[in-house]
């Protein structure tokens, strides 16, 4: 039987965390606070960033597979400046975790529908949905000027509601 635990945290790059208790589960009804922004970082010139990701582990056994996939906020590396914890702020940095929520049930949608079932093949559909992730992340921050475009940020958060929605099924 083979065991792997795999965190990524797509913020900036990978970043494996062991501190359990600093990280939040995606759930619908949960919305982030500036309490959950933990890291001190004065020097950067963002104004906050949260450290968001999937958290995979699957078991192959001669039973078959049990694969288990979470979206992951970790708040002792998400951190924000003092004095700019907006509500605009919260809601971009919220996006986030949200779009980290999406790329988790698409992982979890392309694992059932191509009924993958070995190490090799759960690692490779990871491996791609952790990169179409880190872009999509870089390409919101983009397109919104990292939340100051409002209407772009409206955009996004219409777009990414709407494509959680679709993909109920797999939350």
């Amino acid at each position: 039987m083979r065991f792997i635990w795999i965190i990524l945290f797509v913020s900036f790059g990978l970043k494996s965390s062991t501190n359990r208790f600093a990280e939040i589960e995606w759930k619908k009804d949960y919305k982030l606070s500036w309490k959950d922004f933990r890291k001190t970082n004065k020097k950067h010139h963002y104004d906050a960033l949260s450290s968001t990701g999937i958290a995979f582990s699957y078991v192959v056994g001669q039973k078959g597979v049990k694969v288990e996939a979470k979206a992951i906020f970790d708040r002792s590396e998400s951190w924000v400046r003092k004095g700019r914890e907006t509500e605009s702020l919260l809601e971009h940095e919220q996006l986030h975790f949200d779009i980290a929520e999406l790329y988790t049930r698409k992982l979890r949608e392309k694992i059932e529908r191509d009924n993958i079932t070995t190490a090799s093949g759960l690692d490779k559909v990871y491996n791609r949905i952790v990169i179409d992730l880190r872009k999509r992340q870089r390409m919101y921050d983009q397109q919104t000027d990292h939340g100051i475009n409002k209407k772009e940020q409206m955009r996004w958060q219409e777009e990414i509601a709407n494509q959680l929605k679709i993909a109920t099924a797999y939350s």
